[in-house]
């Protein structure tokens, strides 16, 4: 859940800042328009994704970094007071989060025959 809002106060503010949120590619898609182009694919392989301080952490800076730039200053402020909080609950909630599984990523080799 905490992964969750620090998504959504990052892609809330990016597109509030008439920037571009994040999204991640389905594979299925990739695979699709990769074949559109020509492409075979050789290998697939699905990796799981595990949380640490490092993602967690990186994700509120970058989400602190879409926030610098709303143009409101009460609505910054505003998600500022937000990105405090959910900073304080990845301290706080650590133990609980760290090592656990976050879903999978996936790796593609593909050529053109």
């Amino acid at each position: 859940r905490l992964l969750l809002d620090i998504d959504t106060v990052r892609d809330s503010a990016a597109t509030l800042s008439l920037r571009r949120p994040y999204r991640e590619i389905p594979q299925w898609w990739v695979e699709e328009e990769l074949g559109m182009l020509g492409f075979e694919i050789l290998h697939r392989q699905k990796l799981p994704l595990t949380l640490d301080a490092e993602d967690v952490f990186g994700q509120l800076g970058w989400a602190r970094d879409e926030i610098s730039h709303v143009h409101d200053d009460k609505l910054r402020a505003a998600f500022e007071e937000r990105m405090r909080e959910l900073h304080a609950a990845a301290l706080r909630t650590q133990s609980v989060w760290e090592k656990q599984s976050s879903g999978s990523t996936y790796a593609l080799v593909a050529r053109r025959p």
